[in-house]
């Protein structure tokens, strides 16, 4: 049975590289009028999933942005500045995808970049940010920066004081005031928030729609579907959206897990340290 599951993997990224997943285009059928859209975002967010469907060849087939990963220059592809912290004086080149940004609103506005950028920004419930963290930090992110300093803290602390330490350490980094500054977006029509929930929930099509209509990328409805179906979360896992593997990148890929790991002492840390943040937000408190 094992066997057998990894055959189909293997003959179905066979099959999605031959259909375009990994296919080097050098030309593309309709040029975005953006010459840049920015993917903003916090860790946690599903940002490498989303870097994932930006590099797609069929994204740059209806877009001609090529994707821009800033921190691939940096010493270990890492950049150790705090979230809310990250300022560029420089543009990022013109005619690309920019993917991953980790970034408050201000800093983003203050990049110097073509009128005709549109970027957005991909927020998730904060609960949720900080139980994915928790296990990524601690069983399966690479080790990069202070991580494995982390993870030696985090193996050293049962679940209830790993979950504190990791509401300490976001905060700390400004993963949490990152968060809180998009809602000075509104009203900005370059940019749109959107929920990862909605990205991966029942609607994501018509989620990640509405998204490339922002980004003005003329992606057919039948080619996006292709696209979602390629990089969903069974596709990648080898597991059924909701079926839990601790030790992989891809861990659960559902909303609201963070029910099931915060106890009382959790949600009294959540709010000292967050304050009103989850109202904010419009998320729902319980």
């Amino acid at each position: 049975m094992a066997l057998s599951k990894t055959l189909s993997k293997i003959r179905l990224r066979a099959r999605d590289a031959l259909h375009g997943g990994r296919v080097a285009l050098t030309h593309a059928v309709v040029d975005s009028p953006s010459d840049n859209v920015v993917h903003c975002c916090l860790h946690k967010s599903g940002s490498q999933w989303i870097r994932r469907l930006a590099k797609d060849a069929r994204v740059f087939k209806y877009s001609g942005l090529r994707d821009h990963h800033y921190q691939s220059s940096m010493a270990g592809g890492h950049d150790p500045r705090p979230v809310n912290q990250r300022t560029f004086d420089q543009p990022f080149p013109v005619r690309t995808f920019v993917t991953p940004l980790y970034i408050d609103y201000r800093n983003y506005v203050d990049i110097p970049k073509p009128d005709s950028t549109r970027a957005f920004f991909v927020t998730r419930d904060p609960r949720d940010i900080v139980v994915s963290w928790y296990f990524s930090s601690k069983l399966s992110h690479r080790l990069m920066g202070d991580l494995s300093d982390v993870r030696g803290t985090l193996s050293d602390l049962d679940q209830t004081s790993g979950l504190r330490y990791s509401i300490r350490h976001l905060a700390d980094f400004g993963v949490f005031d990152a968060q809180r500054s998009w809602l000075e977006s509104d009203g900005d029509p370059t940019v749109v928030v959107v929920r990862f929930e909605d990205l991966i929930g029942d609607r994501s099509i018509e989620a990640f729609r509405s998204l490339f209509d922002h980004c003005r990328i003329a992606i057919p409805d039948r080619e996006l579907v292709e696209l979602l179906e390629t990089h969903s979360f069974e596709r990648l896992s080898g597991r059924p959206q909701g079926e839990e593997d601790p030790h992989t990148h891809f861990r659960k890929g559902v909303a609201g897990d963070w029910r099931n790991h915060f106890d009382e002492s959790v949600r009294r840390e959540f709010d000292e340290v967050t304050g009103d943040l989850i109202d904010a937000l419009g998320y729902q408190p319980a």
